[in-house]
């Protein structure tokens, strides 16, 4: 233990530190649970202050049995970091606008107090910042604060029982993010994440319970155009989804579920002729 005499060997029982082995001065690790059991043993010389949300990336990459990535990391570019630099990430949104202070994952939070209330106030700044983001057409980064906001509120969202009021406060709330997840999706041109998140809140039962059936209306609409977004194959998915939506809003009627019906109905007319024409053609 000679060789790092200067550095910290005393505490890893804290997540994000940096870490280098003590038997190569080459090698390091960042660990990102803590590590009591290697406090002594290797020396710690830092810790991680911005790119949490790349780590935990990383960390949550699926693996094989041998816990080994199906994706492959890559460092690209190593230095050194200054302020002045900006912080350089493209997997998440930093910015602080409509006082979202708190890390992009919960696990790394520590200015959310034990009680539920901190936690649902918490979420919400971070969804009103996406929705702010989202009015001034920073798609991306509303996105990402939705997915930040998803995070903390599947974390928060307390027992039914213990607390009810919360418990359909974050219902609600995770609502509103899985639609708008689905319409910045859209706006993105992200079809398969936009079915997915449109999906999410369609199967949940607790949230079709409480939730209106416009709300169940914009998601199926929602999910119809990521279908369409996909291809022509998926449009008679598509229009099963908008004839839901349109049975959601009897007798109310939508003007863009409507247009959008009646759109895909002729293009699957359109191509099924183009089929037939073609068969047609090939025997003939």
């Amino acid at each position: 233990m000679g060789e790092f005499e200067k550095e910290n060997l005393a505490d890893l029982s804290t997540r994000m530190n940096l870490v280098m082995t003590s038997n190569n001065c080459s090698q390091f690790f960042i660990n990102t649970y803590p590590c009591p059991h290697l406090t002594g043993k290797h020396s710690v010389f830092g810790k991680v202050i911005h790119g949490k949300s790349v780590i935990r990336e990383i960390e949550n990459l699926k693996t094989n049995d041998s816990d080994i990535p199906f994706a492959k990391v890559v460092i690209t570019n190593c230095g050194e970091w200054e302020p002045s630099l900006g912080v350089p990430i493209y997997n998440a949104c930093y910015d602080t606008i409509g006082g979202d202070i708190y890390e992009e994952f919960p696990d790394d939070e520590d200015k959310i107090d034990d009680s539920t209330k901190s936690a649902y106030e918490a979420t919400m700044k971070i969804k009103d910042s996406g929705t702010i983001l989202f009015k001034d057409k920073e798609n991306l980064k509303a996105f990402q604060k939705f997915k930040k906001a998803l995070r903390y509120c599947n974390e928060f969202i307390p027992d039914q029982d213990s607390s009810p009021e919360y418990y359909n406060n974050f219902l609600n709330l995770k609502a509103k993010l899985l639609l708008n997840l689905s319409l910045t999706a859209l706006n993105l041109k992200q079809f398969q994440s936009a079915i997915t998140y449109s999906t999410f809140l369609l199967e949940l039962d607790d949230i079709l319970a409480i939730i209106s059936n416009q709300d169940i209306a914009k998601a199926l609409y929602r999910r119809s155009r990521g279908y369409m977004g996909l291809g022509i194959s998926n449009y008679p998915t598509a229009l099963n989804d908008l004839k839901q939506a349109q049975h959601y809003l009897h007798p109310k009627q939508d003007p863009a579920i409507n247009t959008t019906l009646q759109q895909v109905n002729q293009a699957i007319i359109s191509q099924k002729q183009k089929e037939k024409s073609k068969y047609s053609s090939f025997f003939n």
